[in-house]
């Protein structure tokens, strides 16, 4: 009496597709006796998607407005058996595979998940019985954007930030505290480490216990329903931790923050929401002084630069990028291997209704290891990621 139903990808267990790509594999539906259906046919869909609520008055005032917006970027039908209009079929009792394909287009954003809404790829098979509520079995898959670091030369000039605070006691200004952050580019993929140069010259009268280092996504959602408007989530996806530096000395620190399993920079793809990322240093001053702190944007992608890497190891990494199915054996150039695919940390959206019935789903994004380091190394070494912690408010 029962009816399964699974979708495989062809040679792609991860279910990890790249915007471009030729989407393969088989439907297997297995019946424990005949059926009857009008048709059985997939559909392969790409949608993004945000939502939140928010609460207005108070009262017999108190009023609440949902806001929404809502963006279609695949969808596509394919009849496996019978039409829709068609007659009624009979399923003989067993397996029956169908195989089907699909041309991922090339503008098609990052999976995503996040608070007020995401972006989700899936496949849906769907059994047109008559007479009955139709039977649905969906899986979902992940699409990571072709971004290609190269394209932007700017990205592999180093970038600066720097920053003059000053603290006060009882209306009394301190001499100045300065700080400065640099990083040798602002282009990277995850698994790559970012090398921050963080120069203090503390001539104040107030020590500072330790430095963070964060790394935070910033997404925009942008409703269209029922007007326009843009909602902001800032999230931090990683720390790390440094040594501080005592009143009236100056020196300078190192601190590496690997980049985890995360969507490429979106800032064009969608028009329901964007994401981009930046770097943030923040120095924790004793005492009840407010913590002076500043940031850095980089954008993350999903091809390295050419300066990140000798020339043999970049090549190696382009041979054996995503454009290759996920199980592609790596090509043999200095036997680096290809990215491994690893799920974003998962985020419970606050969103239901309609999206009820699809489970909120961990996409997977390549993660590269660079290990052997480069022979060429950056100008110094890096400290310990948790040379110094401290806790920082």
């Amino acid at each position: 009496m029962s009816t399964n139903c699974e979708i495989r990808f062809d040679n792609n267990p991860n279910g990890t597709f790249t915007s471009g790509q030729m989407l393969t594999g088989k439907v297997i539906l297995n019946l424990s006796e005949k059926k009857k259906v009008r048709s059985i046919y997939l559909k392969i869909e790409g949608v993004a998607k945000c939502s939140w609520v928010v609460t207005k008055g108070a009262g017999n005032r108190r009023r609440t407005i949902t806001y929404s917006g809502k963006e279609d970027y695949l969808n596509q039908t394919t009849y496996l058996m019978g039409s829709a209009s068609g007659g009624q079929l009979e399923i003989a009792a067993g397996i029956t595979t169908f195989s089907f394909a699909c041309m991922l287009p090339e503008a098609l954003p990052s999976s995503f998940e996040g608070k007020y809404g995401h972006i989700r790829y899936s496949c849906k098979v769907v059994l047109d019985r008559p007479l009955k509520s139709d039977k649905e079995f969906r899986t979902s898959f992940s699409v990571i954007k072709s971004e290609d670091l190269n394209a932007i030369s700017m990205l592999a000039m180093p970038t600066k930030s720097e920053i003059v605070r000053y603290f006060y006691c009882c209306c009394i200004r301190s001499k100045p505290f300065f700080m400065s952050v640099s990083i040798p580019f602002s282009g990277y993929v995850p698994g790559q480490k970012v090398d921050l140069t963080i120069f203090i010259n503390n001539q104040s009268n107030v020590n500072i216990d330790g430095t963070k280092v964060s790394l935070e996504r910033n997404t925009q959602y942008i409703s269209q329903n029922p007007r326009k408007k843009v909602r902001s989530e800032l999230l931090t996806v990683k720390e790390v931790y440094g040594t501080g530096m005592l009143k009236s000395a100056s020196g300078e620190l190192k601190i590496s923050l690997v980049i985890p399993p995360l969507s490429p920079t979106n800032l064009n793809y969608s028009r329901v929401m964007t994401t981009c990322y930046q770097i943030r240093v923040l120095a924790k001053a004793s005492g009840a002084h407010k913590n002076p702190h500043l940031t850095i944007p980089i954008r993350i992608g999903s091809i390295p630069l050419r300066a990140a890497l000798p020339l043999p190891h970049f090549n190696a990494i382009l041979n054996t990028s995503m454009t290759t199915q996920a199980t592609a054996p790596p090509m043999a150039v200095q036997d680096l291997p290809p990215p491994s695919y690893e799920e974003a940390v998962s985020i419970r959206p606050e969103m239901g209704g309609e999206d009820a019935d699809v489970s909120i789903f961990n996409p997977r994004y390549p993660v590269w290891n660079f290990s052997p380091a480069p022979s060429a190394p950056l100008a110094t070494e890096s400290a310990p990621e948790t040379s110094f912690k401290v806790p920082l408010n």
